[in-house]
């Protein structure tokens, strides 16, 4: 069975990042879907998208990570996917507000992909090994 993660950041540097790391990890059958800012990814899921996962960055145009969560914690089919947010932010402030909002993890970007391999796969083994 496929993981599908969508991957909100409107950074494209990050996202590759992301990208690399996943592949480190060497979970088998995950599929991302890339989305640039949480308006474009409130489209996607309109259209049907219905990921196993949903790593959210929080500072990005036009739709916010924080807006975004709440967005879509409000909508009963989109509820209870897993949110992670993924930011360079390390204020101990956005992380409760993200874990009040439904979020549920929080990473801060790593300097290293090491560093990123590691907290995907912390996220996406559990997953991976009831697949």
């Amino acid at each position: 069975m496929d993981t599908c993660i969508l991957l909100i950041d409107e950074d494209e540097d990050d996202r590759e990042l992301f990208l690399i790391a996943l592949e480190e990890t060497e979970i088998k059958n995950v599929r991302v879907v890339q989305s640039y800012d949480g308006s474009h990814a409130m489209d996607l899921l309109a259209e049907g998208l219905r990921p196993d996962y949903i790593f959210l960055d929080l500072n990005m145009p036009k739709v916010n990570g924080t807006q975004f969560l709440e967005r879509i914690k409000k909508i009963d089919s989109l509820r209870e996917i897993p949110v992670v947010m993924y930011s360079t932010s390390k204020l101990e402030e956005d992380k409760q507000r993200t874990h009040d909002l439904g979020a549920a993890s929080f990473i801060t970007k790593p300097n290293s992909i090491r560093e990123l391999r590691e907290a995907i796969r912390d996220v996406l083994e559990p997953h991976a090994q009831q697949a």
